[in-house]
C-alpha cells in the first residue's frame, strides 16, 4: 500500500472519529454555535482533505511501493491521544509537555534542546491564549 493511501486513510479515519465524537455535544447553528459545532466543521474539512489525498494516491502512477514508516504517524497519534487524556486531570502545561515529547519521537534524530524550547513556548502560549485570554476552563497544572 502506498504511503499516500495510508495517509489518506488515517486522515479520513480521524475525521470520522472526530465527527462521531462531536455528535455528543449540541451543534447549534451558524449564528449561535454550540460546543460541537467547531469539531463537526473541522472534521468535515479533514474528511475533504483525506478524500483529496486518497484521490491523488489513486490517480498517481507507479508500481513500486515505497517503504512506509509507521513511527511518525503513531507518534503524532499517541501524542494527541495522551494530551486529550492528560489535560483535564493534570493541566494544560504537563499535557503539552507530554504532547511535544511524544510527538518528537516521530523524528529519527531527536534534538532535545529544541524539544525543551518547543515544549516551554507552547506551554506558555497555551496558558496565555487559552486560559487567560479566552477563559477556557482548564487549569495550568491540574485540579
Amino acid at each position: 500500500m502506498r504511503q499516500d493511501t495510508i495517509s489518506g486513510l488515517l486522515v479520513t479515519g480521524l475525521a470520522i472519529a472526530v465527527f462521531i465524537g462531536s455528535l455528543a455535544y449540541p451543534i447549534g447553528e451558524a449564528s449561535r454555535m454550540g460546543p460541537g459545532y467547531y469539531p463537526a466543521a473541522a472534521s468535515l474539512v479533514l474528511l475533504l482533505i483525506g478524500g483529496a489525498i486518497l484521490l491523488q494516491a489513486r490517480l498517481a502512477e507507479g508500481d513500486g511501493a515505497p517503504n512506509v514508516s509507521l513511527r511518525p504517524g503513531l507518534a503524532v497519534f499517541a501524542g494527541l491521544l495522551l494530551w486529550a487524556l492528560l489535560a483535564q486531570p493534570f493541566g494544560l502545561v504537563p499535557a503539552t509537555v507530554v504532547l511535544v515529547v511524544v510527538t518528537s519521537l516521530a523524528q529519527p534524530d531527536i534534538r532535545w534542546l529544541s524539544v525543551a524550547i518547543t515544549a516551554t513556548l507552547l506551554s506558555i502560549l497555551g496558558v496565555v491564549i487559552f486560559i487567560q485570554m479566552l477563559g477556557v476552563r482548564l487549569s495550568a497544572f491540574g485540579n
